[in-house]
């Protein structure tokens, strides 16, 4: 689980300076991460907590 979380963290830090979908990503802040085992379910569950800045881009 550690090695999946931690490729989402590295994807989420690439983000910032970049445009997606008409929206100029300014800056991600990254608050939590959480991982959890839930044994009723028998899965592994990540939670990244993260906040975007953006502005819409001119196209």
């Amino acid at each position: 689980m550690k090695r999946i979380t931690k490729k989402v963290e590295k994807l989420l830090e690439s983000l910032p300076k970049t445009t997606i979908g008409g929206f100029f990503i300014e800056d991600i802040d990254i608050n939590n991460i959480h991982e959890v085992y839930e044994h009723e379910l028998k899965v592994n569950r990540g939670i990244i907590d993260f906040t975007i800045y953006f502005e819409e881009s001119e196209l």
